[in-house]
């Protein structure tokens, strides 16, 4: 099949039939979906289960890990040619897997690209998320969306699709003590290696719930852990082969010091060697802090 649609899932009984039907009314339907059930508590199963005549669906349920764990278990059972991942309280255009399909096809064969990015729209005013990408096609990577030109387009939440193959040679880290590591901990890894093509065709709505990632204003302070991995890896794998800024820099150690300052367990993860520029930071985060409450 072409695609695999990623669905995490945590008690979303009130929404994810609307994310599967969007799925059954797509033009294009040579699709699987998986939906990666994270523990939840809530009747979601069984409108998932009045699915399963209609897609082709596979249910998976696990214990309650967070999303990242989901993802793993999702990247694992992938048979698609493409990933992509969408939230269970979002939904697709009806020609949205046809125009990514088409999209696709440019890409198969390259192997300098990763994948395929597109756009999204808030659910409430219908606009479209951040700002439009300055040409489409536009030739970007992970590296360059999240560090460098992305930085300009303000906040965006874009819709996906990786060669499942690239996906599969990298793995979430699953520590016990947090229920989130950011997408970003696996994608920047890809970007390194890989090229993106961006475009500014709109596929996918969002909606941003109360009691989701987004609007969750206590999300890191309950996650450092997960974040901390993130920004070990930053460090260690993604800034010693690209030419950041030295404020891009400052940035990632103020985050990386909050965050282990932050975790309590005794066996949490570090980096391996502080650097100059670390230990500055570090000497000042006290300060910084203080300004930033301010």
């Amino acid at each position: 099949m072409y695609f695999t649609i990623c669905i995490p899932m945590y008690n979303r009984e009130n929404t994810i039939g609307r994310t599967l039907n969007s799925l059954v009314e797509q033009s294009f339907q040579d699709f699987e979906v998986l939906v990666i059930d994270d523990g939840s508590v809530d009747n979601g199963a069984e409108v998932v289960k009045t699915f399963e005549d209609k897609l082709n669906l596979v249910y998976f349920y696990k214990n309650n890990g967070g999303k990242h764990t989901a993802l793993n278990k999702g990247i694992a059972l992938a048979k698609g040619l493409f990933f992509i991942i969408c939230d269970s309280d979002d939904y697709f255009l009806p020609r949205a897997l046809e125009k990514m399909h088409e999209l696709c096809k440019d890409i198969e064969k390259d192997d300098t690209v990763s994948g395929v990015m597109c756009r999204c729209v808030d659910i409430n005013n219908n606009r479209l998320i951040g700002e439009p990408f300055p040409e489409s096609p536009y030739m970007s990577s992970y590296i360059d969306f999240h560090f460098f030109s992305g930085q300009k387009l303000k906040y965006l939440d874009c819709c996906e699709a990786n060669k499942t193959a690239i996906i599969k040679k990298y793995k979430f880290p699953e520590p016990l003590n947090t229920k989130f590591v950011p997408e970003a901990y696996i994608f920047d890894q890809i970007g390194i290696k890989y090229k993106l093509y961006c475009y500014n065709e709109i596929l996918l709505v969002k909606e941003y719930l109360e009691d989701g990632i987004t609007k969750d204003r206590t999300h890191f302070e309950k996650n450092a852990l997960g974040y901390l991995y993130d920004y070990i890896m930053n460090l260690e794998i993604i800034f010693p082969q690209i030419n950041v800024t030295i404020k891009t820099r400052i940035i990632m150690w103020w985050k990386y010091w909050n965050a282990y300052n932050m975790c309590s367990c005794n066996d949490k993860p570090h980096v391996k060697k502080v650097t100059l520029l670390g230990r500055i930071v570090k000497a000042f985060c006290p300060f910084i802090n203080l300004v930033k409450s301010i």
